[in-house]
């Protein structure tokens, strides 16, 4: 009989848990494309923008920024500006194995956003997916409507869980504005975002 209390209860803290956002990233792991030259573009995107003395969250506000500073809007594949060698490609998968990472085919297919660089903002949000899971998160992509001043549009962003809570990123959005301003002043509204705050509530639905 007590066995059983003790089993309610635990079950019962377990689903305050989840309800509250407790452990949404308590299973987080390192996730690979099943492309093993998507892997290597990303890992070497990871080197150039971050290093080791940095905290996993320093090198995912690293990555974003660099992405935000760098992506092109396109909705075409471009010129590859990222370039791995087969030995590259080689240690990245080494790197894999080593690490225990695990694989998902959801982004095999976003190599050449990665290695040139540009895309529409399903493209840009799915690379900062790809660089997010091989830094340990778990990324997912929303799809919605954007407010801006010239009206609702068709829209995709990202979203993944830090310390059990959901934060949302949209790297095409800080980009474009980047471009046109050259300052981080929308880049940090748009970095780590909450459906709470006013300017998410305001223009993402």
């Amino acid at each position: 009989m007590k066995r059983k209390i003790l089993v309610m209860i635990c079950s019962l803290l377990l689903c305050v848990a989840a309800f509250f956002g407790f452990g949404h990233d308590a299973d987080a792991r390192i996730i690979y494309t099943t492309n093993d030259k998507t892997n290597a573009v990303a890992e070497k995107i990871i080197k150039r923008c971050t290093n080791d003395k940095m905290t996993q969250e320093q090198k995912l506000k690293a990555v974003y920024e660099y992405l935000v500073r760098n992506m092109r809007y396109s909705w075409s594949t471009g010129r590859t500006r990222i370039k791995v060698t087969k030995k590259e490609i080689a240690q990245t998968k080494a790197l894999g194995k080593k690490l225990k990472v695990a694989r998902s085919r959801e982004f095999k297919n976003r190599f050449k956003n990665v290695a040139t660089l540009q895309g529409t903002c399903y493209g840009q949000n799915k690379v900062f997916c790809i660089l997010a899971n091989h830094l340990g998160y778990t990324a997912h992509m929303v799809h919605g409507t954007h407010v801006t001043s010239a009206g609702h549009s068709d829209h995709y962003w990202c979203y993944l869980y830090i310390k059990g809570k959901k934060r949302y990123f949209d790297v095409q959005a800080a980009n474009r504005t980047y471009k046109h301003n050259k300052h981080s002043k929308e880049l940090k509204v748009l970095y780590m975002g909450s459906k709470k705050s006013r300017y998410w509530r305001k223009h993402y639905q």
